[in-house]
């Protein structure tokens, strides 16, 4: 019965040498190292594309929204009369705004007609 469990041990031994051995050249191959630089290139490519996104969402469009659902100018070179009489922002409910602040290309696009391509964005 020791003999037994004494071969089963070394089955089991030999079973992990071999694999650790095998994983080993695998992850030492060119076949790996090139799967491995594909994914470090997607990977760094979508990290700058997020680091983008967060930038865009920093963009001053003139209009700084405040807690009551109004839109108001932040730009100081817009004469106030102009705003006063020609008016073009309009109360909204705060669904709305958190909408428009979630996804503002959606509603840049539906409001102002911007298209979405390269030389626009």
């Amino acid at each position: 019965m020791t003999d037994f469990i004494i071969a089963l041990m070394v089955i089991i031994w030999l079973t992990i040498l071999i694999y650790l051995f095998l994983s080993e050249l695998y992850f030492r191959s060119r076949r790996f190292k090139a799967i491995k630089r594909k994914i470090d290139t997607y990977t760094k490519e979508c990290n700058e594309l997020n680091d983008h996104i967060e930038a865009m969402k920093n963009v001053d469009l003139g209009f700084v929204s405040t807690y009551n659902g109004e839109l108001k100018c932040s730009n100081p070179n817009i004469n106030s009369e102009y705003l006063k009489y020609n008016r073009t922002t309009y109360k909204c409910s705060s669904d709305t705004l958190d909408r428009a602040q979630k996804n503002p290309f959606k509603y840049i696009h539906k409001y102002f007609n911007v298209e979405f391509n390269e030389k626009t964005l």
